[in-house]
């Protein structure tokens, strides 16, 4: 298992669970981080269950909260520069592999 998938799971989410309103935040999503074209409402799709609304400000007070968004930040951070290496020795390895099919 990779370690940021890792972390989402054993920190992330748990602590999502345990401290937010999962109901309120789905039913808020209006699009898919990264995919503006795509839109998604939470109506229809989830249980229409009356609830309390939830003050999720009050995570930018818990220390834990921006500790555990920190580290979440740091580890996809170091994939994206992971992933931007690997693309460079992709696009500098295809052409040479390339002319060797050729040759």
């Amino acid at each position: 298992m990779s370690v940021d998938r890792q972390y989402i799971d054993s920190v992330w989410q748990p602590y999502l669970q345990k401290n937010t309103n999962a109901m309120q935040i789905e039913k808020a999503l209006k699009g898919v981080p990264g995919h503006e074209d795509e839109v998604w409402s939470g109506e229809g799709k989830l249980p229409d269950f009356s609830y309390e609304p939830f003050d999720h400000s009050i995570l930018l007070q818990d220390r834990e909260f921006r500790n555990i968004l920190t580290l979440l930040w740091i580890i996809q951070d170091t994939v994206q520069a992971s992933l931007k290496e690997l693309e460079t020795e992709l696009s500098d390895t295809m052409p040479l592999i390339q002319n060797e099919i050729r040759d």
